[in-house]
């Protein structure tokens, strides 16, 4: 099939402005897609930074409120006499002060027998019954405070989780008398659900990943592979955004670091709507930009093409009728370029093909002539 001037004119630049402006679409719309995601990230590595400095406030509250139960005068005594009353009276208001959180206290005997168990909370505290009274008594923690052992990092107070019932914080220190001779210990816990909701968008997960407390309504998975490259040094962003329907959530995992012991994961998310909605603004945008564009220059092509076509049309029409025979007929393209010279350059062989042609029929015509003499010079009776 034989394709037009003008389509040949036109094809080359349209493929390259196809090639240009999807090229270019896909690179501005990477680069800003990047730039926004980038920003997106440093949000929520602020968000993890802060997550991870209330977890260290939470702590600082309960060791203050561990070493206000431990060093209370009369706490020491009361507790080798195993006078419970007394306990009571005085640990009471400590746990009803803390009007931040709802804590328990726990009262432990040389052996890890819990002896007195209070419980506190906004509106005040009050003793409970004991259910298990050697629930911790087994608990390294426990049993390494009661033996007077001193970490380098955690020193003579320990922290460990419980999940008996629902998953617990407990700060446990020793109970020693004016001589320094330990006569029991006291925990102090705190919900770690009520840890989670006190942190805007945070998840707390165990070191196989499980889920332990969260305060979102769509907690990110912490998956296998996302485990294994947080470090204490690095967070991570899942490469693959945690959606839900309707809405997109991006999440950042961090270690879970308490007292020099990492308990887990702690995670923060953010909806992400916004930021893929901007990009989806720009993406249209870029699309629409070079969607114009490409129909403008098409549209110019087409109208410069039709220009530089047109002379080579009249030119090719010309020729026809010349060859034709009409040796009369001229080439009527008058423009001052390569057409217009190519023009006046068969205007130009026209006319001398013509009077070559006339100049012929002359000598055919005289040769006819001269001969038809000679025929009639030969018989005088037929002269004429």
């Amino acid at each position: 099939m034989r394709l037009p001037i003008r389509y040949k004119i036109i094809l080359p630049f349209a493929v390259l402005l196809v090639f240009v402006g999807v090229v270019g679409s896909g690179v501005a719309t990477a680069r800003l897609t990047d730039a926004a995601a980038a920003k997106f990230d440093a949000d929520l590595l602020h968000s993890s930074l802060l997550a991870n400095q209330s977890v260290a406030q939470v702590e600082a509250a309960r060791l203050a409120d561990l070493r206000l139960a431990t060093d209370t005068v009369g706490v020491p005594e009361s507790l080798a006499a195993n006078d419970r009353d007394a306990l009571v009276r005085l640990l009471t208001p400590i746990a009803a002060n803390v009007n931040t959180a709802k804590i328990q206290l726990r009262v432990l005997d040389l052996h890890g027998t819990e002896v007195v168990r209070i419980q506190g909370s906004r509106e005040g505290a009050a003793p409970v019954d004991i259910t298990d009274a050697s629930e911790y008594a087994t608990e390294p923690a426990v049993i390494s405070v009661l033996g007077g052992e001193h970490d380098p990092v955690a020193g003579d107070r320990r922290l460990f989780l419980s999940s008996h019932a629902e998953p617990m914080l407990y700060w446990t220190g020793a109970v020693r008398t004016p001589d320094q001779r330990i006569v029991g210990a006291v925990l102090v816990g705190e919900s770690l659900a009520e840890i989670a909701a006190g942190i805007d968008g945070s998840a707390f997960y165990d070191p196989s990943g499980k889920l332990l407390a969260s305060a979102l309504p769509n907690p990110p998975v912490a998956m296998d592979s996302v485990r294994r490259q947080v470090t204490s040094q690095m967070t991570i962003r899942p490469t693959v955004d945690e959606s839900h329907p309707g809405h997109a959530y991006w999440a950042l995992f961090s270690t879970w670091t308490m007292r020099g012991t990492q308990f887990g994961f702690l995670a923060v998310q953010a909806n992400a709507d916004s930021l893929l909605s901007s990009v989806m603004q720009v993406r249209l945008i870029l699309t629409l930009v070079f969607t114009a564009a490409a129909l403008l220059t098409l549209l110019v092509g087409s109208a410069t093409a039709s220009l530089l076509t047109r002379p080579i049309e009249g030119l090719v029409l010309a020729m026809r009728v010349v060859s034709a025979g009409n040796l009369h007929h001229r080439a009527s393209v008058t423009s001052k370029d390569e057409i217009g010279y190519l023009a006046q350059a068969f205007n130009e062989m026209t006319a001398s093909l013509e009077e070559k042609t006339a100049a012929l029929e002359e000598t055919t015509f005289a040769s006819m002539e001269a001969l038809a003499r000679a025929i009639d010079a030969r018989d005088p009776s037929t002269f004429g």
